[in-house]
């Protein structure tokens, strides 16, 4: 993931200007969820929906003890000195997690009565896609987190060697640096390369 998920994730939250709730509702879910829903279908084309959903909510139980643990730890961990400013709004943050639990919610409705139909089905994206939407439109987009793009910035620094246009030269893998850069083909200002 450090070379292969996480740089495009980077450029890519850089490039559109998304906040960093923003990237990670929606970029680093969707590169999160792929395995898991390629693990769901192949226990439904199975017709084991006890095995998917259990995966599916296993790693979800998993994410936010296990990992948000490791995180909160391995930031305690370091030097007083070290630690970067945490940029967190309180707000934003129960409000993700009531959105998380109308989820749990819609789920739990959804399958009471132990029977799935097309319409119950379509419950749990719209649900996605209405947290999605309120994520958008509670930020504002056009002003930019100063914290939140500091800290993305020292992050592209620290993979590309140039926080502002680093992963373009490098085409999202830092081995290639040495490459493209003696390379004659060399992209725009825009980031399309050429040839």
């Amino acid at each position: 993931t450090e070379h292969f998920f996480t740089p495009p994730l980077l450029y890519w939250s850089k490039r559109l200007q998304l906040r960093p709730e923003v990237a990670g509702a929606t970029l680093l879910a969707i590169g999160n969820g792929a395995p898991d829903l390629s693990d769901a279908m192949a226990a439904a084309n199975a017709e084991d929906l006890p095995l998917a959903l259990s995966e599916l909510l296993g790693s979800n139980a998993f994410c936010l003890t296990c990992t948000v643990s490791a995180c909160v730890m391995a930031r305690l961990m370091r030097p007083a000195a070290a630690r970067q400013e945490m940029a967190f709004d309180r707000g934003r943050f129960i409000e993700s997690l009531a959105w998380y639990s109308i989820g749990l919610m819609t789920l739990l409705m959804v399958l009471s009565d132990a029977k799935v139909t097309p319409q119950e089905a379509i419950l749990l994206p719209l649900v996605y896609c209405g947290y999605v939407v309120r994520l958008l439109h509670s930020m504002p987009s056009a002003v930019p987190d100063p914290t939140a793009q500091a800290i993305l910035g020292r992050a592209l620094e620290t993979n590309y060697g140039s926080s502002t246009d680093g992963a373009r030269s490098s085409g999202h893998d830092p081995r290639l640096r040495a490459s493209s850069s003696s390379s004659s083909s060399v992209g725009d200002d825009t980031g399309d390369a050429e040839g």
